[in-house]
């Protein structure tokens, strides 16, 4: 008389439950859908950071690129104009640092921006405001006065998305609160036509509020992993599945010598002599266990304790960052001195060389302003810090650049002084060229980057600094 199955450790045999296994195909096949439907997810996240980098490092659109019906998704952009500050529109529902708050919305008539004999407007977001308890009030917002230049990207919305039903076709009263706008919503509200793209405005424009503009939600490595997850969540039902309808599970611990021998006792007689297979799969399993134990007590032993250990690591281990590093690590405290403090110490993009600020070094102030903006909502973590050298610049083109870039901070210094921080390690150099400088929160320059080098492994190593070091 044959043995149930389930009670037999002899040999592998089936015992097939039909419900299990029509339940475990159905979710077996949602599971491998979902997983690559994260894939698909995670690929078109690629594309769009793909298209937002490709067009941020175009040079800012003219008014004559405006007109060219090409894709200036994410493309910077200098518009100058007016903006329409008695119709204000509030985006409702934008939630930022965990409080609610809105998005500020404002209609902008551009010089030579027009449609035949009619000037088209240019919608503008000027970013996030905190609301306030009661919702019967709007936000006071600072009206922008007379013509001004705005700087900012271009947005188109993406497809897609939940979208606020507000009810709302036509607006009676300014300032007025709806769900979404997008530009063509916006011909409708405001009627009037509009530019095909808005213009998001970065944080150093006249008029912007609280931007840090998210190109993606989630990134398209985190939709990977959310796939092995859905994939792996298929592989443990396929074993689960197999051990509900066999015997696999008595039959793996008879062959692995933990199970119950012969006479029918629990465990391992002494008195049983243990097979050499089985002892092999027992020295299989510690293996594992050891090994697996070895790793998690050796990451716990390497981790860095400076930044110093962290990219020497980082260099160990080959995923060496793109810009250069400096060796040894450099205190820059003594050309940072004035400085100003913040409430917590922040990481800098430390620019300087050149004789004055020629076109190189104007290009670079760009591009560190570009990657400051890339950061996201890590653009507060982060400043950026020019030293010109007083010996080749003017207080006239300091204003300028001042004017330019509100919000870089211009430090002058004497470059025999600096020339004495940076003599003898591996970023010395006669000063001639502009350099970037990737400086810590406590003031020790890490890594430098010549005119050569992409903003791309800039902005790259900049993230995964901010990644793995703590939000001081």
């Amino acid at each position: 008389m044959n043995q149930d199955p389930q009670f037999s450790d002899e040999k592998f045999e089936w015992q097939i439950n039909t419900k299990i296994i029509v339940f475990s195909l159905v979710l077996f096949a949602l599971l491998i859908v979902l997983g690559f439907w994260q894939l698909e997810r995670a690929e078109e996240k690629r594309s769009i950071v793909d298209e937002f980098r490709l067009n941020q490092q175009a040079p800012p659109a003219t008014l004559e690129d405006l007109l060219e019906s090409s894709n200036h998704q994410y493309r910077s952009a200098w518009l100058t104009g007016t903006l329409d500050g008695r119709r204000r529109i509030f985006l409702d529902n934008r939630v930022k640092y965990g409080r609610p708050g809105y998005e500020v919305v404002e209609a902008m008539t551009v010089l030579g921006l027009n449609v035949g004999a009619e000037p088209q407007l240019v919608l503008v977001n000027r970013g996030w405001v905190a609301a306030s308890l009661d919702r019967r009030q709007l936000p006071q917002i600072e009206t922008v006065v007379g013509e001004v230049q705005l700087r900012g990207s271009l947005y188109r919305n993406l497809r897609g998305g939940y979208r606020l039903d507000d009810g709302i076709s036509t607006i009676t009263e300014w300032p007025s609160r709806v769900g979404w706008a997008s530009v063509e919503r916006a011909a409708e509200l405001f009627g009037a036509d509009f530019y095909a793209y808005q213009l998001r405005l970065d944080a150093d424009s006249i008029g912007a509020l609280d931007t840090g503009w998210v190109t993606v939600a989630v990134q398209p490595a985190k939709h990977t992993g959310y796939a092995f997850q859905w994939f792996a969540m298929a592989v443990v039902l396929l074993v689960m599945t197999l051990i509900a309808n066999s015997n696999f599970g008595s039959w793996i611990k008879k062959n692995s010598g933990f199970g119950p021998n012969q006479k029918g006792h629990c465990g391992m007689s002494d008195n049983v002599e243990i097979s050499g297979k089985q002892r092999g799969f027992q020295y299989q399993i510690w293996l594992m266990l050891f090994i697996v134990g070895g790793v998690i007590l050796a990451g716990f032993i390497m981790v860095p304790k400076t930044e110093e250990q962290r990219q020497q690591m980082i260099s160990m281990l080959g995923t060496t960052n793109v810009g250069e590093l400096v060796k040894p690590t450099l205190d820059f405290s003594p050309v940072l001195s004035e400085l100003e403090a913040t409430e917590k110490p922040k990481w800098k993009v430390v620019t300087v060389g050149g004789v004055g600020c020629d076109t190189v070094c104007e290009d670079m102030l760009v591009n560190s302003r570009q990657i400051h903006m890339l950061l996201g909502k890590s653009t507060g973590r982060v400043e950026r810090v020019y030293l010109p050298n007083t010996a080749t610049i003017d207080t006239e083109q300091i204003a300028l650049l001042k004017m330019v870039h509100p919000f870089l901070t211009i430090l002058p210094i004497n470059a025999d002084d600096f020339a004495q921080v940076v003599v003898g390690s591996s970023a010395d150099w006669d000063m001639q060229d502009t350099r970037h400088f990737v400086v810590t929160p406590d003031q020790k320059s890490i890594l430098y980057y010549t005119k050569e080098q992409d903003g791309n492994g800039l902005l790259d190593d900049l993230k995964h600094l901010l990644k793995y070091s703590p939000d001081r």
